[in-house]
């Protein structure tokens, strides 16, 4: 049997997290929140946003907001 996921459950436990604006220096506020998923150990699917770049700190990356799966 399958879990229903709710509302909340997507909100608190997501299966993946964008990006928008990611860094690749953990040190700036555009690098830190995928740094602290990383290091926290989040399994689920991230993406990375930003037009520059092709992967950030390991994380695929796509150019635009509409690039996102």
């Amino acid at each position: 049997m399958t879990a229903v996921r709710t509302g909340l459950d997507r909100l608190l436990a997501p299966r993946s997290i964008a990006l928008v604006g990611a860094s690749g220096d953990p040190g700036k506020f555009g690098g830190r929140p995928l740094a602290a998923l990383r290091r926290h150990g989040y399994e689920g699917d991230l993406l990375a946003v930003n037009p520059g770049r092709d992967e950030i700190q390991g994380v695929p990356c796509l150019p635009s907001p509409a690039d996102l799966p």
